[in-house]
């Protein structure tokens, strides 16, 4: 007889029933999903839908009970997958290995513990839903300023676990510089608990921004003090014509010289964006007829409207005057303001008309980017059925590159090898640049050739020896973030 034994599967060989009996017992067993159809429905990504099935999906309610999961799931050998709303873009929730992994989702763990307006913080469980601990700020007369396409449904502990950017990074930073304290839940089920909600903490290391960006590879974060800011009590809303790419880093040092920490998003579109945005979603309405081959957004807030908007204005027309802009509209209601929002926010909505897309968050050195632009688009002409769109934070180096085919379709067998060889081009150019692969989406599943291909030896030596020190046994969300 054969010998089999190979073929037992690590879930079969620790008994997959007699875990998830286990998790039943922590958590109810209501809260604990197994069929296909309910996994399935439940673990879907928003961009890259069902990339196979766990084990179970199990849903704890507090801090201990997700201690009690993960050290059952430790005792059986049984790789742990975190789970927020799921809406990354980076394949940082795929079930891995599929079919022998268990997800831990954190939606049950959604209030808002404490509030401190004169502290300036807020304490919440990491399955909080973005835009609720924006709310709630604001009903305390303060902002938490962490904002993105997907805040209604993201949750608070994805968003610190990929170290989220977002469009108001150049004034008030990544979440990253927006937590001061965190609770997570490590490997083997101890609990460590950083949250605190010092301003100034200086003794040892700072052991929790290892967490912060890491993935959900080193632990599960389960709760997080948040840093709130003063509610601005004005904002003015624009956006101008370039003369050219080069124009809109004259414009941001203009603007930074001008209105300081009141320059809060500068927004870059490129053309071929916005004639999708005109095709497809006509009912958002260019604030001007002007075309140009690239677009600035401009968001200020401040205390003082009038003083914003006479400066503003003065700005724009000496801009004008010495051939930066060719156009430019300052919104004057909350209406026109959405609008040219609504411009931003659409980009990524147009881009499934690309046909097969590839998509790239990267990073460059802010002055850096005209001349990285130039290159990019050089290198994608080699291939002249391609379509490549930009937009992105260029006040912060941040620009989103999308490669699509639209005159193919996904289950053509040539597109792979297109992935590859685009991909390839484009990680290329941000090495040239010493720029990074991703500026805010993170690593996750998908991106880890491009890490190998961007950084060196040393530097991912490191990140392995970090994460074997505190994840020996490869359990927590394996195949992400850092090889293996």
């Amino acid at each position: 007889m054969a010998d089999t034994s190979a073929q037992v599967t690590p879930f079969e060989a620790s008994g997959g029933t007699r875990l998830i009996e286990r998790l039943a017992a922590i958590v109810g067993a209501r809260h604990v999903v197994t069929g296909e159809t309910d996994l399935s429905a439940q673990t879907a990504n928003v961009l890259h839908g069902v990339k196979g099935l766990p084990l179970c999906l199990v849903y704890p309610a507090d801090v201990g009970e997700v201690s009690a999961v993960v050290r059952a799931c430790a005792d059986a050998g049984m790789p742990m997958v975190p789970m927020g709303g799921n809406t990354g873009l980076a394949g940082g929730t795929r079930p891995w290995p599929a079919g022998q992994c268990v997800m831990i989702g954190l939606k049950r763990m959604n209030r808002i513990l404490d509030v401190s307006s004169e502290g300036g913080t807020m304490t919440v469980q990491a399955g909080c839903i973005l835009a609720d601990v924006q709310a709630e700020a604001l009903r305390h007369d303060r902002l938490f300023p962490l904002s993105l396409g997907a805040e209604g449904s993201c949750q608070i502990g994805g968003n610190i676990a990929t170290n989220a950017g977002g469009v108001n990074a150049l004034r008030y930073g990544v979440m990253r510089d927006l937590v001061f304290g965190l609770q997570i839940v490590l490997p083997d089920g101890s609990v460590l608990d950083l949250n605190r909600s010092l301003r100034k903490d200086n003794a040892g290391y700072d052991l929790k921004h290892l967490f912060i960006g890491s993935g959900g590879t080193l632990g599960i974060i389960t709760a997080a003090v948040l840093r709130l800011f003063p509610k601005p009590r004005a904002h003015m809303t624009a956006m101008t014509a370039l003369r050219d790419a080069d124009a809109a880093i004259e414009m941001l040092g203009r603007l930074s010289s001008r209105f300081g920490e009141s320059l809060t998003s500068l927004e870059l579109i490129d053309a071929l964006t916005i004639q999708l945005v005109g095709r497809h979603l006509p009912s958002i309405a260019m604030p001007y007829a002007t075309e140009g081959d690239w677009h600035l957004l401009i968001e200020l807030s401040g205390r003082d409207e009038t003083e914003l908007a006479a400066g503003l204005e003065e700005l724009l027309g000496g801009a004008f005057e010495d051939g930066v802009i060719a156009d430019a509209s300052i919104a004057t209601s909350i209406a026109q303001s959405r609008n040219i929002w609504a411009l931003r926010h659409a980009t990524a909505e147009v881009a499934k008309h690309l046909g097969p897309r590839f998509a790239n968050d990267a990073s460059v050195p802010v002055g850096a980017q005209p001349a990285f632009l130039a290159e990019v688009r050089r290198r994608v002409a080699a291939w002249p059925e391609a379509m490549l769109t930009v937009y992105g934070h260029v006040g912060d180096g941040n620009l989103h590159l999308l490669v699509g085919f639209p005159g193919r379709s996904a289950d053509d067998p040539a597109i792979p090898e297109l992935r590859r060889a685009v991909e390839a081009a484009v990680t290329a150019t941000i090495v040239a640049f010493n720029g990074s692969v991703t500026a805010e989406h993170g690593i996750g599943f998908n991106y880890l050739q491009k890490l190998i291909d961007s950084r060196n030896a040393a530097e991912i030596a490191v990140m392995q020896q970090l994460r074997r020190s505190i994840d020996p046994r490869n359990l927590m969300n394996p195949g992400k973030v850092v090889p293996t």
